[in-house]
């Protein structure tokens, strides 16, 4: 058995192309590095379209996130934010005087409109022959009544939040319209798993240009090149996603640990360790990081989607403002 390996080593050394066919290996994993990188890309960005149409047929391309920002924000909500809690939980979970303070910044911005509004309505012949500098007394009447109205109105709007906002309809109007917010969310809670995607890819490359070469040196024919590389692009990109959430539950492994990484993966990465028995868990890589991505989600929820502001701008200018 060695003299045959031995054999059709020699045979592979002899070869006028050894240098092409070894070269296989490298760009392989080049290529599939570079081809997960320009897709991880292209999952987010360009945040609008980009090219131009011909009738009504585009001819371009908007990253596949900002693109279904609406869809994906809505299972959002009701896959997770629906069930995370109601936006009553969140008001009571808020400060009351800064709800009084962000509530009177946002009626403060509309309430001589409001008052002309609603006067109109009721009385348009009145209001329209008022002298203006009576109607500057209502207004700075009002003003000075705001605050006091505004602590009534905080307890009655954590009670009755469900029917004056729709959760779903905030969150989805809130990405429709700013695509760079769905995006900013997705990569602060799934960074290390898109840098993870793309790194791993690299070495599937390696292992696939491997069996590539061998395949080069048994079936020298031209055609299988972009064939296999194609089944290669397919499964490196599904080999990288399905590490990144499988296994679901942790297992643990024991192995001889020579080598431990440095902290924060600063050069030279890792150092030597007195001989020992290493445990690792296999477990998919956004799995390991429940805890984490569960603080960074939250985050992002209470910062940028579940905020008073977002809530009172669309109680104020949402399909229920009437109310």
């Amino acid at each position: 058995m060695l003299e045959y390996v031995n054999q059709l080593w020699q045979t592979f050394l002899n070869r006028p192309d050894f240098w092409a066919v070894l070269s296989i290996i490298p760009v392989t994993a080049f290529v599939t590095w570079a081809h997960v990188w320009m897709a991880l890309k292209m999952v987010f960005y360009p945040i609008s379209f980009w090219g131009f149409h011909l009738g009504p047929i585009p001819v371009g391309w908007q990253g596949i996130v900002p693109r279904k920002a609406g869809r994906i924000s809505g299972i959002i909500t009701d896959n997770t934010l629906s069930k995370l809690g109601s936006l009553r939980e969140f008001l009571n979970a808020m400060d009351p005087e800064d709800m009084a303070r962000i509530i009177g910044e946002q009626v403060g911005f509309e309430l001589e409109h409001l008052i002309d509004e609603v006067m109109l309505d009721r009385n348009a012949v009145l209001w329209e022959n008022l002298p203006y500098s009576i109607k500057r007394r209502i207004y700075a009447q009002a003003h000075k009544q705001l605050p006091g109205v505004l602590r009534e109105l905080v307890t009655e709007l954590t009670l009755n939040v469900e029917s004056l906002v729709d959760m779903r309809e905030m969150v989805v109007s809130q990405m429709e319209g700013d695509r760079r917010l769905m995006v900013r969310m997705f990569l602060k809670v799934g960074q290390k798993e898109i840098n993870f995607i793309w790194h791993i890819s690299a070495l599937i490359g390696m292992f696939f240009g491997i069996f590539q070469m061998i395949v080069w040196f048994l079936v020298p024919w031209h055609w299988t090149v972009p064939f296999w590389a194609a089944i290669w692009g397919f499964l490196t990109n599904w080999i990288a996603i399905w590490m990144v959430f499988n296994p679901v539950e942790p297992h643990y492994v024991k192995y001889p640990q020579f080598f431990k990484l440095t902290e924060n993966r600063q050069f030279p990465w890792i150092k030597p360790v007195i001989p020992r028995i290493g445990t690792y868990n296999i477990q998919g890589a956004f799995m390991k990081r429940q805890e984490e991505v569960s603080d960074v989600f939250a985050t992002v929820v209470t910062e940028d989607l579940i905020t008073l502001k977002s809530i009172m701008t669309e109680m104020m200018y949402g399909s229920k403002k009437d109310k």
